[in-house]
């Protein structure tokens, strides 16, 4: 169901228009800010690296992100 258009102009309007998440014309990419990311983070015995992990998350430069941390019943210090 992806519209179809013909020109650049066009590819824009339809992207404000229809609050579609991503649009992408030849080298440029135009992302909709206000689409969340969710990253999740499933662990088991992790205390190792987990703080590694959450810092690569918080350095990433998109706005909306929410991280999800999962642990199975560690019996380390996760």
């Amino acid at each position: 169901n992806e519209p179809i258009v013909n020109t650049p102009g066009e590819a824009l309007d339809c992207f404000l228009r229809t609050r579609m998440d991503m649009l992408v014309l030849e080298n440029c990419v135009k992302k909709d800010s206000n689409m969340k990311i969710s990253i999740i983070t499933a662990t088991f015995n992790s205390s190792k690296t987990l703080q590694d992990t959450m810092r690569s998350v918080m350095e990433q430069d998109y706005p909306n992100v929410e991280h999800l941390i999962i642990d199975g019943a560690s019996k380390d210090d996760t």
